[in-house]
């Protein structure tokens, strides 16, 4: 009986981690480029690397990152890392200057990022509130070339006169996701495992 106990106390306490969105971990990888969406802390975490295949399709050739937007995720209010602008319209191919969004649009201040062939960057978004990682959107604005004036910024947040090349080529795609994070897959793996062995034991008589 106290094995009866102990196992179902162990199987609800790992489904209930399991199931509970405490931290998430959302992916998308798309043309030779890896997008990851975490929950750390209290932030959102955006990190956006290539391996050593440089990035292709649509973005072959591209050598920096201009701004992002990621929204369906609640508000924020902004970013860790300096040098980036957060406004609260949404992302187009000339910049953060359309409409609003339940999340962010960042503009890099001095120009694009450089970004290519092995090549890792690390975002640190801040909110007001509980991130909701359900159906996030994110939007890029790779580009082909850009200058490192940030006077080239208007008053509508526009970049069309700070870059040249892919302006106009985003992605714009939901990232998939809410994968358990492994201690929670052991945990569950392990409370199922011991449903099983006690149900063994119970019709072999052991019990």
């Amino acid at each position: 009986m106290k094995l009866k106990t102990a196992l179902t106390a162990l199987a609800i306490a790992a489904m209930t981690v399991a199931a509970a969105p405490a931290s998430w971990a959302n992916q998308l990888i798309f043309q030779d480029v890896t997008f990851d969406l975490n929950v750390v802390g209290g932030n959102l975490v955006l990190g956006i690397s290539a391996g050593a295949t440089a990035p292709s399709g649509d973005w072959a050739g591209i050598n920096g990152l201009a701004a992002f937007e990621v929204k369906n995720i609640g508000d924020v209010s902004g970013l860790s890392t300096t040098g980036w602008t957060v406004y609260d319209t949404a992302l187009g191919a000339n910049g953060c200057i359309n409409g609003s969004t339940s999340g962010g649009c960042f503009v890099s201040d001095s120009g694009p990022v450089a970004f290519g062939a092995n090549t890792s960057l690390t975002f640190t978004i801040a909110g007001t509130g509980t991130f909701d990682l359900t159906s996030p959107h994110l939007k890029v604005l790779f580009t082909t070339n850009g200058t490192t004036d940030v006077t080239c910024l208007n008053s509508k947040n526009e970049i069309s006169g700070c870059v040249t090349g892919k302006t106009g080529t985003l992605l714009s795609q939901t990232v998939p996701g809410t994968v358990p994070e492994p201690a929670s897959l052991l945990l569950l793996g392990a409370g199922l495992a011991g449903i099983g062995l006690w149900r063994w034991r119970r019709n072999s008589g052991q019990v």
